[in-house]
């Protein structure tokens, strides 16, 4: 367990020593004071900083997905409330089915091709059993001729 100044884990954590302060300050980072020959630091350890970078994280994940809520100083009626939800609700099924849609659609572009691809190799094979079938239907006499052409 390393033990850092506010400097090092300014540096360490890619941060400026007065956001670092901060952190420790308002308690959301672990850290301690020490003496040392000009007063006292603060000192605190790379875990604490590792703790600090989860914390904030799992904040910022909760954050995306809270609800905004306001204020209210008289009942809110139910079936405002009730539509309200429906529309969150079906505002975020549009996304869905949208994002669904289009996948659904580049999956149909590619197979159409696949199959235009599949399609012209199929109109040259038969064109090929065409030459063939009219060569095997053609007479002894036919391919002598062709022979000596």
């Amino acid at each position: 367990m390393k033990e850092m100044t506010i400097k090092a884990a300014a540096e360490y954590y890619g941060k400026s020593e007065s956001w670092i302060r901060k952190k420790i300050l308002s308690g959301e980072l672990e850290a301690e004071k020490r003496p040392f020959q000009y007063g006292q630091r603060w000192i605190t350890t790379e875990k604490a900083l590792d703790q600090l970078a989860e914390d904030l994280k799992e904040q910022a994940k909760i954050q995306k997905e809270s609800v905004n809520v306001r204020e209210v100083s008289k009942p809110v009626d139910k079936k405002e409330f009730i539509n309200e939800l429906v529309e969150a609700t079906e505002s975020r099924n549009k996304e869905l089915i949208s994002e669904a849609v289009n996948n659904i659609t580049e999956k149909i572009e590619a197979q159409n091709e696949q199959m235009k691809q599949q399609n012209e190799l199929i109109s040259k094979l038969s064109e090929q059993v065409n030459e063939l079938q009219q060569e095997k239907n053609k007479s002894l006499i036919d391919k002598i001729k062709q022979f000596f052409n």
